[in-house]
């Protein structure tokens, strides 16, 4: 598997190709709960690299994928927003120079890992023939719409275009989790928030980003008064309810 290439861990990568399944996810469960997000990731691709070309990643792996990915991408993104910040505001040209250079370098990281979870999903997923699992293609599209949204949200030269493909994959997204998920799931909840906030923040369409969020809350809170969700569900679906409705108050008052 190429993405392998890009990442180290301090654990042989033959021994955890010798894994199966369960041994592997359990493995990558142990390294999430120390923290050790990178290690996470090699053990999750390394048994990716044994399955055959025709395995369909199933939930718990796409879903560990997604906090091995987001645990590294995350604090990235927070780091070029506090050097942006600075830089605009720093006075000695030295110390704003070295700045630049720091945060070109984080951006470039960034760009990488973005571009990887992009055309592992694509390949893993939406590039694999006769993939119906309705939720790993709907995760797979707010994946893409979600790392070409990072990369658009720098608004640096030569990415132009990355509004334009985070706004193809949330519009597919969407339009097949409105066909193909309950109004409560977590994942269309998750994908509406997403895109919402990226019309609002990134495409300066902010009406639009407001009726996408609040639609996907009404149709949510309509099939929760109708006990249309089940209850293992509701903790997650009632907790992104909040952070919709957070977001729609926010963006109210300003």
């Amino acid at each position: 598997m190429e993405e392998l290439k890009h990442h180290q861990s301090c654990m042989d990568l033959e021994q955890l190709r010798s894994l199966g399944r369960e041994d592997a996810l359990s493995l990558a469960g142990v390294c999430e709960k120390a923290g050790r997000f990178k290690d996470m990731l090699v053990v999750i691709l390394a048994f990716l690299s044994t399955c055959p070309p025709a395995y369909k990643v199933e939930a718990e792996e796409r879903t560990l994928l997604s906090i091995a990915y987001n645990k590294q991408v995350l604090p990235l993104r927070v780091s070029i927003r506090s050097l942006t910040d600075t830089i605009a505001q720093e006075q000695n040209e030295q110390i704003k120079k070295l700045l630049e250079s720091m945060r070109e370098s984080l951006i470039q990281e960034l760009e990488a890992l973005c571009t990887e979870v992009i055309e592992l999903v694509q390949r893993i997923v939406l590039f694999e023939s006769g993939f119906q699992d309705a939720d790993a293609i709907i995760w797979a599209y707010k994946s893409v719409g979600d790392h070409h949204r990072y990369q658009a949200e720098l608004f640096v030269p030569g990415k132009e275009d990355e509004k334009e493909l985070a706004e193809a994959a949330f519009v597919k997204g969407l339009n097949e989790a409105q066909t193909r998920l309950v109004p409560t799931s977590p994942l269309r909840l998750s994908l509406a928030l997403n895109y919402a906030v990226f019309c609002y923040e990134i495409m300066r369409d902010e009406e639009k980003g407001r009726t996408i969020a609040q639609e996907a809350y009404d149709a949510a809170e309509l099939e929760l008064t109708s006990l249309k969700i089940s209850q293992a569900a509701m903790p997650d679906t009632e907790a992104l309810l909040r952070l919709i409705q957070k977001t729609l108050q926010s963006w109210k008052k300003s």
